[in-house]
């Protein structure tokens, strides 16, 4: 087989998803180590301040962005596969790699709800506590 190119994520991308890897190793399990749960997207977007910043989910989408027009200029191998990524054990074919990229960017717009949701959850305990 010939062996498709290596493409690297983007320095924040990569430090989301390598959040995500909550379910095994990429080198046992390749893609199916990660999670990209809006759970654990919305953990590591708002570690340090609590609040999903806009401009951290700009810098992500439009790093994410940039995989997908890179992966789309490359031709497919005689398998149909375009790419891997660096580090996670998986190659990806042009449809694949659209998906991965949409299932990353779906749960980015979902952290949002999770962390208010989080927040309320925090606010009705404190309340009830202080009844």
């Amino acid at each position: 087989m010939e062996t498709p190119s290596e493409l690297s994520l983007g320095q924040r991308t990569k430090c989301l998803v390598d959040a995500c890897q909550v379910v095994c190793v990429p080198d046992c399990c390749g893609i199916g180590a990660y999670y990209f749960s809006p759970l654990y997207t919305a953990a590591y977007l708002s570690r340090y301040t609590g609040t999903v910043s806009k401009d951290d989910v700009q810098t992500i989408s439009d790093e994410l962005d940039a995989l997908v027009a890179e992966a789309s200029s490359l031709s497919p191998n005689s398998d149909g596969l375009v790419c891997s990524i660096s580090g996670m054990n998986q190659y990806f074919t042009a449809d694949s790699i659209r998906e991965f990229v949409d299932d990353i960017k779906r749960s980015m717009s979902l952290a949002p709800k999770v962390v208010e949701f989080a927040d309320r959850l925090v606010n009705e305990e404190s309340e009830q506590a202080a009844s």
